[in-house]
């Protein structure tokens, strides 16, 4: 995995989709991804997957299996 030096910023409780393009798969967490138990969302390439941020989080961290992976993350309307 690449290093964990990416984070977004999201809003507590609400709802994301992310699709990951191009060339890798991406890990998320709400802490420190480079330690495997905090590692709770996956999406592999060429998917889609739905993260609902937990109350009282406001930082999504993430890492890739590339270094030149691509990845859409868009807040879905409620």
């Amino acid at each position: 995995m690449s290093s964990d030096a990416v984070t977004a910023t999201v809003v507590a409780g609400a709802r994301y989709r992310f699709t990951a393009y191009v060339t890798g798969g991406f890990r998320f967490g709400l802490a420190t991804v480079a330690t495997d138990g905090n590692v709770r969302w996956v999406c592999p390439i060429y998917r889609s997957i739905e993260i609902t941020i937990p109350q009282g989080y406001t930082t999504l961290h993430y890492t890739t299996d590339t270094n030149s992976a691509l990845g859409f993350l868009v807040e879905l309307i409620q």
